[in-house]
């Protein structure tokens, strides 16, 4: 079985790169299509849902369940060492002002919470908050890999 320390490094390698800006959604930031007040999602990462990727919530699941597979075979572990495996996101009650590109607007701060219990039952969580602010393409930057 592998060291808890190593799934905790998956865990948070996982929530690392997911969170980046690297994850996108038709070149913007996915996080901005999401957030919203109360807005909470909970994803399982053994087995995405199959819907219609052009959504921003699919989309962020199956790339979720990629991201998290990515970082097992990184750590050279294998996903049949995973009972369960979830990704909780949630946004704060609380809207607050800020300045987004130099534009004041409202941003959330949100929560990423991913946990995975091994197959001996052993139990690790990692979390990971952000601050985001709701998609807008009149200040927001497109990455070129998207749209």
């Amino acid at each position: 079985m592998p060291r808890r320390k190593a799934v905790e490094g998956v865990l948070r390698n996982f929530l690392g790169t997911y969170i980046s800006r690297c994850s996108d959604y038709c070149g913007y930031w996915l996080f901005g299509f999401l957030v919203s007040e109360r807005f909470k999602a909970e994803f399982d990462l053994l087995n995405p849902g199959r819907g219609d990727s052009e959504t921003p919530l699919v989309f962020a699941e199956q790339l979720a369940a990629t991201k998290f597979e990515d970082q097992l075979r990184k750590a050279g572990l294998d996903l049949s060492m995973v009972q369960e495996a979830r990704l909780t996101i949630s946004s704060s009650i609380d809207v607050t002002k800020a300045s987004v590109h130099g534009h004041p607007g409202p941003v959330f701060n949100v929560s990423f919470r991913a946990w995975a219990v091994m197959v001996d039952g052993r139990p690790c969580e990692c979390e990971h908050s952000a601050i985001v602010a709701p998609h807008d393409p009149r200040v927001e930057s497109c990455s070129t890999r998207g749209g």
